[in-house]
């Protein structure tokens, strides 16, 4: 098994308004490299790595036939990359590793080659069975050196223990055509396959050789909530947070509130808004000290509430859409977001409780 803290300053999350996956730096070059359906339909990206950094990044190509999209990289200090693997064969039976992002870790998932399906151009996918999970699509797979040998995509249909990934060496060409031009966005055409940048085709929206429909991200209009979640955006903006940075599907936000980490979420067929911190896991010792405290504090708290699941403290807020206002709403957010931020230390060092895994 490879320790996969080598790749924890090239792995990185990768999110819209529509999608969850990550990205890696490959040796050599200033970009992130993802699955093209993560960032489809998207003017532009937001990217976080394992330390909080988050910024937006620019979609520099786009290839919708092999599933591959390469972003500028927004930030300047990340050194090294992934290697990328000269092989060429995959046999069955080749040990391999899927790496992905757990909370605030960079983790590995062992597995072999099945077999080699669905060529497309001089490549074939490699199908194997270290599957990570949607939320780490797009990641690397890497050999039992550390080499980048493919990149994930999502899982076989209606086979959960089996994936695709595409082999990375087929994209030096790639790599060399973009090379020193990434200041411009490229696409490549689904139907021929013709390299195409912004300086032929954007105006057009067609391929120049064949004339096939191409859509560049930035003909993409940015993204826009509407109706309850246009007015949840406000509120979280009102209450200091970057709307775009904490948007994690249309429905969807993340708020890092100092220490804690405050889930978000507006279910439109029942109108509820959800509220959730996990603030800590329970301590070995000092259990019936942190359950008697929980349920005191319950007593003073108005909207919030003190729960345990799975090990774990969570402080909650539950709203109906009926009875949000922004004056209302923003209180309760507040209160939600800065009780969050006292209490997990207040569990921490008075009752020896343990920090979370962060989202």
């Amino acid at each position: 098994m490879i320790n996969p803290k080598f790749a924890e300053h090239t792995v990185f999350r990768v999110s819209t308004p529509y999608s969850l996956g990550i990205g890696f730096k490959v040796k050599g070059y200033d970009w992130i490299i993802t699955n093209e359906n993560l960032v489809r339909g998207n003017h532009s990206v937001v990217i976080e790595d394992l330390k909080g950094a988050i910024a937006y990044a620019k979609i520099i190509y786009i290839d919708p036939l092999l599933d591959v999209a390469i972003l500028k990289l927004p930030f300047s200090d990340v050194e090294g990359g992934f290697q990328v693997s000269d092989q060429i064969n995959f046999e069955k039976g080749m040990k391999i590793f899927s790496l992905g992002i757990d909370g605030n870790s960079i983790v590995a998932k062992s597995g072999t080659v099945q077999e080699t399906v669905f060529p497309q151009e001089r490549w074939e996918y490699i199908v194997h069975d270290a599957v990570m999970g949607y939320a780490n699509t797009g990641g690397p797979v890497v050999d039992s050196k550390g080499l980048l040998v493919s990149m994930n995509n999502y899982g076989m249909e209606n086979d959960s223990k089996q994936s695709t990934s595409l082999p990375m060496l087929g994209m030096n060409d790639v790599f060399e055509k973009i090379q020193g031009k990434d200041d411009l966005e490229w696409v490549r055409c689904y139907n021929c396959r013709t390299f195409l940048s912004e300086k032929v085709a954007l105006e057009s929206q067609s391929c120049t050789v064949c004339n096939e429909y191409v859509e560049f991200p930035k003909n993409i209009e940015p993204f826009e909530t509407e109706g309850v979640a246009r007015t949840i955006e406000s509120l979280i903006e009102q209450a200091g947070f970057h709307v775009g940075f904490a948007r994690k599907g249309a429905n969807a936000w993340l708020i890092k509130s100092g220490s804690a980490s405050i889930s978000l979420n507006y279910h439109e067929r029942s109108g509820m808004i959800t509220g959730d911190a996990i603030l800590c896991k329970l301590p070995e010792n000092k259990r019936k000290s942190i359950l008697s405290y929980l349920l005191q504090e319950n007593q003073k708290l108005d909207h919030l509430t003190f729960s345990v699941e799975e090990e774990s403290v969570v402080l909650s807020l539950l709203l109906n859409d009926h009875s949000l206002n922004n004056e209302k709403g923003l209180e309760n957010l507040r209160d939600l977001f800065t009780k969050a931020d006292a209490f997990d230390n207040i569990l921490v060092e008075q009752f020896d409780a343990t920090w979370p895994d962060r989202i």
